[in-house]
């Protein structure tokens, strides 16, 4: 039986699959590279914000950390403001965290 699937190939060479594979035995596949970017509609995109997410994602750029603590808790709107009022206006992000990285060594 000849199945038809959709794939995505990352730049290091693995292979993805869009659909599942039925097989209860090993099995020859052919493989056929379009010279296309992957349709955003595979990754069930629905606006711009995740058409970029999604893309990234295809590329390898984007990945979603598996072992978030399970405690983690978010920032309440007072500790941001404190963090936020730490941080100078108009410094680039790179200067802040160079000057952060200097005080712990």
């Amino acid at each position: 039986m000849h199945q038809t699937i959709e794939a995505i190939i990352h730049p290091d060479g693995t292979i993805e699959a869009l659909e599942a594979i039925s097989s209860t035995a090993p099995r020859r596949a052919l493989l056929t590279i379009l010279d296309e970017l992957p349709a955003l509609s595979l990754f069930g995109v629905q606006d711009d914000d995740d058409q970029s997410v999604a893309v990234l994602r295809a590329a390898g750029l984007l990945m979603v950390p598996e072992d978030i603590p399970a405690g983690l808790v978010p920032l309440s709107e007072e500790e941001r403001a404190a963090v936020a009022q730490r941080i100078p206006a108009g410094t680039p992000l790179s200067q802040i965290i160079i000057e952060d990285r200097e005080e712990r060594f």
